[in-house]
This record gives C-alpha cells, structure tokens and sequence, in this order.
C-alpha cells in the first residue's frame, strides 16, 4: 500500500508562491499557486526531486505561475524520461509548457475539470486513478488550504 507523503510549504508571506510537492509510490506530485516562484522553494523541490524514485508525474497550478528560463530548464532536465501529466487552467501556463515541450520535456496537459481523466491516463500500475485524484486534492488543501468542492473537514485519502 502507497503512502502520501506531503512536503507542504511553510508560512510565507502572502505575496509568494505557494509550492507544495508529495510521494505517492512511483507518483511525483506537485502544486503551485499564482505568482513568481521563490528561488528557495524552487530550489528545496528540485534536490528533493533527487532523493526520490518516481516514473509518473502529476503537476499542477491554479493561475499563473511565473518560472525563469533557468528553472525551465532546470525542470527539464529533472523529470526527463518521466511520464508527465498537468493540471492547468490558465492559457499563460499552457504557453509555458508549450516550452517546456521545445526543451525536450514529453507531457500532456488536462484542465482541473478533467483531473479523473488526467488520473486515467496516467495508468499508474498498481494505483486506481481515484487514489491519484484524491492525493493531488490532499497536496492542494495542504499547500493552498483551498478543500476539495464537497468534501468535509474530515476527508483523507485511502491509498
């Protein structure tokens, strides 16, 4: 059985992106919210990305999320070789993953409202779909406090 682990971010000020990342077996997850990305943070989630085994990941934003050629480049060349799926709604950051794709990074991109078809595609061995949508919601309470539409205070995932 898979576990959630959640690196959350810390209290920040309220003009910083907020970048939370999360395990879920061979699942990399992540979460960002609208604004420039901290260097740090940025940073912190890239050596992390090295202390960990995973073949999928499973990104996401809410609202734009600005990053430096350097970081693209930086993402790049991390998550090569994975199978890459993100959950966007905003038309700048399909633009940015456009780049992403020139720089050699193979992903495919889903809106929220389509995060079980996301989960689907993915086909993750030995993961239902539903434990992937549940995981990104947990990742995206614990770094936005946004709760999932309908789900009470009490909501945990089964993985």
């Amino acid at each position: 059985m898979a576990t959630l682990e959640i690196n959350a971010p810390p209290d920040r000020s309220p003009d910083l992106v907020k970048l939370g990342w999360a395990y879920l077996g061979p699942v990399m997850m992540t979460c960002g919210e609208a604004g420039d990305m901290p260097v740090d943070r940025f940073d912190e989630w890239i050596s992390d990305l090295g202390r960990h085994q995973f073949d999928y990941v499973l990104g996401s934003t809410i609202g734009p999320t600005a990053i430096s050629g350097n970081q693209r480049r930086r993402v790049v060349e991390a998550l090569k070789g994975k199978k890459v799926v993100v959950i966007i709604d905003n038309r700048v950051m399909r633009g940015i993953l456009t780049a992403l794709g020139w720089l050699g990074l193979q992903l495919r991109s889903f809106e929220w409202s389509e995060l079980e078809s996301a989960a689907k595609y993915l086909d993750v061995p030995g993961l239902e779909p539903q434990q992937l949508v549940d995981a990104l919601w947990s990742l995206r309470e614990a770094t936005t406090g946004e709760r999932r539409p309908g789900s009470s205070a009490e909501h945990s995932i089964q993985a």
